[in-house]
């Protein structure tokens, strides 16, 4: 070796972004795995107090730290949007369940948005919901149902019960 080559450091090429998702994916443990395979792989990570003299950088470069946190963002974000999902679900059917008969969920989510009946804390309000129904009868054109007072019914209705002639054969007779 010549004495040029000893004193140049070695460079470190920046790995590409699709590469590292690749190898990020590849350290998750699978439903295969044990959790020490997951851990052996992970343990590269970790910085062992070792210095590899490449320009003055130890095992966690910046490329691997950036990663690290590129990855924790992305659970994070995923995590995030899983709770998310789980209060939209939470607050439709506390509006559904407000809803009392009156209209069916799927007109008062034809012609209203979640949002619209949701007060400043994300809490959905009765008033909001009463408006919101009030909409979509009036969008859609429902109508209340009819409903039948007791007293308007046939003369058929009220006919006396009918007699058993036997129970009349052996019924003691009035006086």
């Amino acid at each position: 070796m010549s004495p040029s080559n000893a004193a140049a450091p070695k460079r470190v090429t920046p790995v590409p972004l699709e590469q590292e998702a690749i190898e990020s994916e590849t350290t998750k443990s699978g439903p295969g795995e044990d959790e020490s395979t997951a851990v052996q792989e992970s343990a590269p990570e970790q910085d062992t107090g070792q210095d590899t003299e490449q320009d003055g950088q130890t095992d966690s470069s910046p490329n691997r730290e950036a990663a690290k946190w590129r990855r924790r963002l992305r659970d994070t974000e995923s995590e995030r949007d899983k709770l998310a999902e789980t209060v939209t679900t939470l607050q439709r059917q506390q509006v559904e369940s407000m809803l009392g008969g009156r209209v069916r969920p799927a007109a008062l989510w034809a012609v209203s948005e979640l949002s619209e009946m949701l007060n400043e804390s994300g809490s959905p309000t009765p008033e909001l919901v009463e408006a919101a129904i009030e909409k979509a009868k009036l969008t859609l054109g429902i109508r209340p149902a009819m409903v039948h007072p007791a007293s308007l019914r046939s003369g058929a209705a009220n006919t006396p019960p009918r007699q058993d002639p036997w129970e009349k054969a052996f019924a003691r007779p009035e006086r």
